[in-house]
């Protein structure tokens, strides 16, 4: 998985490096000659690269020779990750509290069905069922899923008509796209300073 940064984060990047600790002149950690290598991406920069099997932890040479800055850069990345998820979560809620009585009413009646509906559908998928037939459990699941299918059914349909729901839900979209998208970026950060911890402690991966 890589981590993706905005043009801002690589300008706020670009300034930690600069104050980050030179503790190494070496650009690149060289693979040893006769060594085992894999190919894989680097956990801190997503680079394909060859890494040696015996070296602890999963990145690329360049982001091994000086494990602080790399350490820092990720650290940063994850303070800009957070600030994103802030920001988003609170432009959904401004925007949701900026409606109108009518239109308010009408959205959270939708997204109460579709919460009842979704739950009522895991329960039925993941409860024990005691003194249930083979039968009986099939059919409840099924009732669920239907009435799970005929709320969601009726939200694609509102979907494709003109109106403020129609547009709240193409925003909800996309607000969940980017919350995608910021939850895998951070657990990529995480990946890489598990890797980098690996590399410092010499722990073999």
């Amino acid at each position: 998985m890589t981590i993706e940064i905005t043009r801002a984060d690589e300008i706020e990047l670009d300034a930690w490096w600069a104050m980050a600790p030179k503790k190494s002149e070496l650009r690149e950690v060289p693979i040893p000659p006769g060594a085992m290598v894999v190919v894989r991406s680097c956990r801190a920069c997503g680079k394909r690269s060859e890494i040696a099997v015996h070296w602890a932890g999963l990145l690329c040479g360049m982001c091994r020779a000086d494990l602080e800055k790399t350490e820092l850069r990720i650290m940063t990345i994850q303070a800009s990750l957070e600030s994103q998820l802030d920001r988003a979560m609170a432009t959904w809620a401004v925007r949701q509290a900026d409606l109108d009585d009518e239109t308010a009413a009408r959205w959270y009646r939708l997204c109460g069905d579709r919460q009842t509906a979704t739950a009522a559908l895991q329960r039925a998928q993941t409860e024990k069922y005691y003194n249930w037939t083979a039968e009986e459990i099939a059919e409840n699941i099924a009732k669920k899923k239907a009435a799970f299918d005929d709320v969601m059914g009726k939200i694609e349909r509102t979907k494709g008509k003109p109106g403020a729901i129609a547009e709240l839900l193409k925003e909800e979209a996309l607000h969940q796209s980017e919350l995608k998208r910021i939850n895998e970026a951070r657990c990529a950060a995480e990946l890489a300073l598990q890797e980098i911890t690996a590399a410092r402690d010499e722990v073999p991966f």
